[in-house]
């Protein structure tokens, strides 16, 4: 890992965030939305739509909570509350930052929106903060306690592109621009390098 990972990060998420704060649009947002958009494969938009709802207000307490539980009857409390740490955290500083920022959701004729969006503001994505502070720890989990290269691997990879796809799924379905994706990833990653870095130096169990 790159000594100044996190300063790196953190310097590209506030420059993104002072654009978007600035300017509600970019010509390469909606360039990258109608590429996505472009791909008129049945399949894909049923794809994104399941993993968009990975990131739904009841699919996240179900997934926390099931995680928390195995990791309670493993006898692993220090993880299961720093999972929930992570996770939590993770969402406040989707809401905290969408609310300084203040910007709108995608609103262009040469879009498509295929969701009804309750929340008015954009910037960061809150479904890929979400991927990242709890599927991202999950990976930390994964390499930590499982010790079958296969087993592995095989969590790694699911981990990795349900993060992956989040942000990609949010922009197809119109739901945001590649620049609230992008600050997002910056954002989460930084926050959940963070975490990790804590949990490595707690003495719980």
């Amino acid at each position: 890992m790159p000594k100044n990972l996190k300063l790196i990060l953190i310097i590209a998420f506030l420059l993104l965030a002072l654009l978007a704060k600035l300017s509600p649009l970019f010509i390469v947002d909606i360039l990258f939305t109608e590429f996505l958009q472009n791909i008129n494969q049945p399949f894909f938009k049923e794809l994104m739509l399941n993993i968009t709802r990975l990131g739904n207000i009841n699919a996240i307490y179900l997934s926390v909570l099931l995680a928390v539980l195995v990791l309670y009857l493993f006898k692993k409390v220090k993880s299961a509350i720093f999972l929930v740490i992570s996770t939590s955290g993770g969402i406040f500083l989707a809401e905290f930052f969408k609310y300084f920022i203040g910007r709108p959701r995608p609103a262009s004729p040469v879009i498509e929106k295929f969701l009804d969006i309750t929340g008015n503001n954009s910037f960061p994505s809150g479904h890929v903060l979400f991927a990242i502070s709890f599927y991202g720890f999950l990976i930390f989990l994964t390499n930590l306690y499982i010790k079958d290269k296969v087993l592995k691997t095989v969590f790694n990879l699911i981990f990795i592109l349900i993060i992956i796809l989040m942000g990609i799924s949010r922009i197809y379905l119109g739901a945001h621009w590649l620049s609230d994706v992008l600050g997002a990833y910056f954002l989460g990653v930084t926050w959940l390098l963070t975490i990790h870095m804590i949990f490595l130096n707690q003495k719980l169990k």
